[in-house]
């Protein structure tokens, strides 16, 4: 991965507990993006700094995206 997908600012998930929506920071917008659930299996993959949790269930969250990876929990 090039260094020029990649944005210079600190990476994060927020909120974090979310209920609805969580934004990626530090992740270019066209960055491939994988979520996985609490026992490591893969919920999504997608392209995009934005998530839309509001269908999924309360629990533990990984957001892996180049080589970083953020634990989120969602809380609805």
């Amino acid at each position: 991965t090039s260094e020029s997908s990649m944005i210079d600012e600190p990476f994060g998930v927020y909120p974090n507990p979310a209920n609805h929506v969580v934004t990626l920071r530090g992740i270019a917008s066209n960055a491939v993006v994988e979520v996985f659930d609490a026992v490591g299996q893969r919920i999504t993959t997608a392209r995009t700094n934005t998530i839309d949790l509001s269908a999924w269930s309360e629990g533990i969250y990984f957001a892996k995206w180049v080589d970083r990876t953020q634990c989120f929990i969602i809380q609805h």
